[in-house]
C-alpha cells in the first residue's frame, strides 16, 4: 500500500499580537517570519507536494505562498487554524480536499 506524507505547519513569525493595532487576522509576516517561509519552500519542496492548504488569515496564507508558487499550485483556503498542509504521494488532491473537509475545525484559545 502506498504511502502519503502530510505535513502541518503553524505560520511563520508574525508581527506582535500585542503591538499590532489592526485586526488579529490580517497580522502580517515580519522579516523573519518571510525568511522562514521561504526556508520551508525549499525544505518542503523535494517532497513534491500535491496540495497546500492554508487558513484565510493573511500570516496563514503568507506562509503557504513560497511554496504554493515553487510547486505551481493554488493554496486552498480553508477556515482553520492550520497554517499549511502539504501531501507528497500517491493520493490526489481531491483526496486531501475530502479528507479536509470532514476534519472538525482546531479551534484557537483566543476565539473562544
Amino acid at each position: 500500500m502506498a504511502s502519503t506524507l502530510v505535513f502541518l505547519v503553524r505560520h511563520a513569525k508574525a508581527a506582535d499580537r500585542y503591538d499590532w493595532t489592526g485586526g488579529d487576522r490580517d497580522r502580517p509576516l515580519i522579516d523573519k517570519g518571510r525568511r522562514q517561509a521561504d526556508r520551508l519552500a525549499g525544505a518542503l519542496h523535494r517532497e513534491q507536494p500535491v496540495l497546500v492548504a492554508a487558513s484565510p488569515w493573511l500570516r496563514c496564507r503568507q506562509t503557504a505562498a513560497p511554496l504554493a508558487a515553487a510547486m505551481r499550485l493554488q493554496p486552498q483556503l480553508r477556515g482553520r487554524q492550520v497554517a499549511l498542509v502539504l501531501s507528497g504521494g500517491n493520493i490526489s488532491p481531491a483526496e486531501i480536499t475530502l479528507c479536509l473537509q470532514r476534519t472538525a475545525p482546531v479551534r484557537s484559545p483566543l476565539e473562544a
